[in-house]
């Protein structure tokens, strides 16, 4: 990251918490982890962007929306009542809420006059990734887009790999493929992709076509 963007995420952060939270002024709650010592709500940053996995229609897109959110930090360091206040998109509000839930048990709660108490948080993340690797997951995208809908959709999977190639967790990437493997006719292709896909459409998408056992 930056450092202007940095700088922007941060003093938004600071900028939220001192309007949002009640707790203000008080020992605010720290995040531990395997790999994170303890840090500081402010840095809250350093824990979501190295785990968040930005979908494919994000990155492709040239709107940096961000998304913004609360949740509470309760007395035994769990996460609770996380609430999306400002969408970017349904996946992306998804990983958010999929890094939090991730987190709860891993906070040392707020404390007042010695006892943990339950504190809140508002905090606002912005898409961020290199351009040249969004430039070619577009220009892939538009190409696999292409034949998929031509006379030779098994042209489209060369170019679905190579999105993956960049961005190898994209659950839409892996259904296309998949789609395009039962256009195709290639219902074992299909449903192999389907197991590595996380995605309620992709089990919606391997119970209609994947018997157990096939």
């Amino acid at each position: 990251m930056d450092l202007k963007m940095m700088k922007h995420v941060y003093l938004n952060v600071i900028l939220l918490l001192f309007i949002n939270s009640p707790f203000f002024g008080q020992q605010g709650p720290a995040l531990t982890d395997a790999k994170i010592d303890s840090i500081d709500v402010q840095d809250l940053n350093l824990y979501i962007f190295p785990r968040i996995n930005f979908p494919r229609e994000v990155i492709v897109s040239r709107n940096r929306k961000g998304v913004s959110f609360t949740f509470k930090i309760l007395k035994n360091g769990a996460v609770d009542s996380i609430k999306i206040v400002k969408s970017s998109t349904p996946r992306m509000d998804n990983e958010i809420i999929r890094i939090l839930k991730g987190s709860s048990g891993k906070w040392t709660p707020s404390y007042r006059n010695g006892e943990a108490i339950v504190s809140r948080v508002s905090y606002s993340i912005f898409p961020y990734f290199d351009k040249r690797q969004s430039r070619k997951v577009r220009r892939y995208l538009e190409k696999a887009t292409h034949f998929r809908d031509s006379r030779k959709p098994g042209k489209s999977i060369k170019y679905y790999q190579k999105i993956l190639v960049i961005i190898p967790y994209d659950n839409e990437t892996k259904y296309d493929i998949a789609q395009v493997f039962l256009k195709t006719g290639d219902t074992k292709s299909a449903c192999n992709v389907l197991q590595h896909c996380d995605e309620e459409d992709c089990a919606k998408l391997s119970q209609e076509n994947c018997p157990a056992g096939k």
